[in-house]
């Protein structure tokens, strides 16, 4: 659908996270929507708080953004209802692990709620400007399609995500109530892909769905979506490279070792173990690599131990760092090796490939469009043996082909700046314009029938 670029528009967008100093979706609201005003007049419809009140996204926006009249992207607060607070904090009093989202579904609950002051403000809104088209764009889960769909302009959901299910042999030797978790959430999962009417309707009425994961990609084409193409839910930011473009950000080899870098949280999504035991047991790989393992989590010590009964000697565990520091253990790495069995795309994997580092990760998820032949390699998702096996053979690739690695750190830097937030914000602002051509050309067809 991206062919090209027209008219400026005035469009509406539901964004529950937006903020200029915190990652994840937040990350992704401020610099995806900040960049289409380049294109289009954005109205933003974003959350005041986050449920808990714990960060206040309207006074950070605030201290950053010009809402002058100039500005062609207006925020609009819209604050969390009593409702939602009542449900937060129920939330957050029975949830064991006090995160921002806590229990899942109270948090989706809570997120309903405010979707439906959105609607509120957006029909209100309506009275007044004349909207050309509406963008439900985060939350990303697709469990939460908001209410824009029923304001009869059209509409563009996402980029979504969520849709996939973890496989079940990647739960086969994790702990009992991580099974019990994940099976219930499978469970949960085909049951609101069969009956949750509102995701149906939302899927029905998009001009335009953007999907993260070959996963999604199946389920909305079983809801006989025809209006799908594959997004990223995250950028490359350019803001970490050097000045000089031709600059190698990778410091050379000046010895026969695999300098293999890991980033992530120490649980069973991110899965360290795959990459431990895809090392483990093989000397002949183990005396050509150098680890570095980047981040902390409550698997540290259990992680350490598999090491050490893996003859795993030559790592150094980082611990968490900075992010600053993480783009340091980049530039002096040779390659990324991301072993996560779920999420939808992932930051640290499109920061590596702005610092021209290659990326070893599954062939799932949205690493299947983010990562090419060109810039990394990737290994079948299937179960945990194929994913050791994968993860072994694809480390010796590196070692046995003296010119593989340097051709990847090429190929990565040229990737990264073809998903950069800018291309990405340039993408969606073009669909923009694709959707409206295309609706007003079917308007014609049918006064001229």
């Amino acid at each position: 659908m991206r062919e090209s670029h027209g008219k400026r528009l005035t469009v509406l967008v539901s964004a529950h996270e937006v903020s200029p100093v915190l990652g994840s979706e937040c990350s992704s609201g401020w610099n995806v929507l900040t960049r289409l005003g380049e294109y289009h007049n954005i109205v933003v419809l974003h959350a005041e708080t986050n449920q808990f009140g714990t960060n206040n996204y309207k006074e950070e926006i605030e201290k950053l953004w010009d809402q002058g009249e100039e500005n062609s992207v207006k925020f609009v607060s819209i604050p969390q209802p009593n409702i939602t607070k009542i449900i937060a904090g129920l939330n957050r009093l029975l949830s064991p692990a006090k995160t921002s989202v806590g229990i899942p579904p109270l948090y989706f609950l809570g997120v309903y709620f405010w979707e439906r002051a959105v609607f509120r403000q957006a029909k209100w809104l309506m009275r007044s400007t004349q909207f050309d088209l509406v963008h439900h764009f985060n939350h990303i889960s697709y469990r939460e399609p908001g209410f824009l769909y029923k304001t009869g302009v059209p509409f563009i959901w996402g980029p979504v995500s969520g849709a996939f299910s973890l496989p079940l042999p990647f739960l086969s030797d994790r702990p009992f109530g991580f099974r019990v978790k994940f099976i219930l959430r499978n469970f949960l999962s085909r049951w609101r892909n069969r009956f949750a009417v509102r995701i149906r309707n939302a899927a029905r009425n998009a001009s335009l769905i953007l999907y993260v994961t070959p996963g999604d990609k199946l389920f909305f084409e079983s809801k006989n979506c025809h209006h799908i193409q594959p997004s990223l839910d995250v950028g490359a930011n350019f803001a970490f490279q050097s000045s000089d473009s031709t600059e190698a950000f990778s410091a050379p080899q000046t010895d026969d070792f695999l300098r293999v870098l890991w980033v992530g949280r120490l649980d069973y999504i991110k899965s360290l173990d795959i990459l431990l035991k895809a090392l483990g047991g093989d000397e002949g790989l183990l005396s050509k690599v150098q680890l570095t393992i980047v981040g902390d989590g409550e698997l540290l010590n259990h992680y350490k131990a598999m090491a050490v009964e893996q003859g795993i000697h030559n790592i150094l565990w980082a611990g968490a760092v900075s992010n600053a520091e993480v783009f340091d253990f980049m530039k002096t790495a040779d390659v990324l090796v991301h072993t996560s069995v779920k999420e939808a795309g992932s930051a640290v994997v499109l920061e590596a490939l702005s610092v021209g580092l290659p990326v070893i990760c599954h062939d799932a998820f949205g690493f299947s469009y983010t990562i090419t032949e060109s810039c990394g390699l990737k290994v079948p998702f299937k179960d945990p043996r194929e994913s050791i096996q994968g993860f072994n053979r694809a480390l010796w690739r590196c070692i046995n082909d003296p010119e593989l690695v340097p051709s990847l750190k090429l190929g990565a830097k040229d990737r990264a700046s073809n998903l950069s937030w800018d291309h990405l914000a340039k993408s969606i602002a073009i669909d923009y314009s694709n959707i409206i051509s295309e609706h007003e050309s079917q308007c014609d067809q049918r006064l001229g029938s």
